[in-house]
């Protein structure tokens, strides 16, 4: 059908329909990590999970200097599946280097039950409105950057399945300080 129309319009539909695929598939990920969430919770690795695609940041992003410190983490597991991670980091990951004007940094503590990630970066930050905005499902601060302003909103609904935190704030870089609090627990050692 797309193709029947005129050469100015196609581009139009055919960038509304992969929206609208992606926000189909956005609700089917939420529906199945609320099913998974209910049930059972799988054990994933943090560590290698976020030094994987810090490594990937890293080699797209060959002039920002990226610095990855997980040694709090070396002893600990996420409880929850590993796409979930991979997603929730993945996207903070992203957006840091995007704005990032030549440093991003990533740390982690550990709190009980509970690992907290900081991702960091020294771009511009967000004032207290723009980072409201932010959260916001669809909604994009930086209308002179590429994405559909779901990253965020993403990894705010996918936290809040496991019953974890999310906050954005001003980092100590100069730029946006993106914070997860979610569950862990102690790697089982082998027999």
């Amino acid at each position: 059908e797309i193709a029947s129309l005129p050469n100015t319009k196609q581009a139009l539909f055919a960038e509304q329909t992969t929206a609208i695929g992606e926000q189909v598939q956005l609700y089917l990920d939420r529906a199945r990590i609320s099913a998974r969430s209910q049930t059972s919770i799988s054990i994933s690795p943090i560590v290698s999970v976020i030094d994987r695609l810090g490594d990937v940041v890293d080699r797209l992003n060959p002039q920002i200097d990226v610095d990855i410190d997980l040694e709090n983490l070396i002893n600990f597991q996420f409880q929850g599946e590993e796409p979930d991670l991979q997603e929730i980091v993945g996207n903070l990951l992203e957006n840091a280097a995007k704005y990032a004007r030549s440093a991003l940094r990533v740390r982690a503590d550990v709190s009980g039950s509970t690992f907290v990630i900081h991702v960091d970066d020294d771009g511009n930050g967000m004032t207290e409105s723009e980072i409201s905005k932010a959260l916001e499902r669809g909604s994009r601060v930086d209308e002179g950057k590429s994405g559909w302003g779901l990253g965020l909103s993403i990894v705010n609904d996918i936290v809040h399945e496991y019953s974890g935190t999310f906050s954005l704030s001003r980092s100590d870089l100069g730029g946006l300080r993106a914070s997860v609090t979610l569950p862990c627990q102690t790697k089982q050692s082998s027999p």
